[in-house]
């Protein structure tokens, strides 16, 4: 994280994968952005609510930072 808005976002994430029992879900997702990046595997700029999450664009799961854009998190999280 850059800026201490970014911080602020990523804690406020974390906080709401565990309070909905979905680390298991943001693990998968880090092991994904591992093997698309080592097999040089192409994937989309981001689908749906998935742009709304911070961690996954900090992923590069997702290329859009919702950060510009005003998406909240809870809008993934539906």
């Amino acid at each position: 994280c850059k800026t201490d808005e970014e911080r602020v976002r990523v804690e406020n994430e974390l906080h709401h994968f565990k309070e909905k029992d979905l680390e298991k879900f943001l693990r998968f997702c880090i092991y994904l952005a591992v093997v698309l990046k080592q097999e040089g595997i192409v994937h989309g700029v981001g689908r749906g609510s998935s742009c709304a999450c911070f961690l996954l664009y900090l992923l590069g799961i997702n290329k859009v930072n919702p950060l510009l854009y005003g998406l909240e998190i809870e809008e993934f999280l539906k």
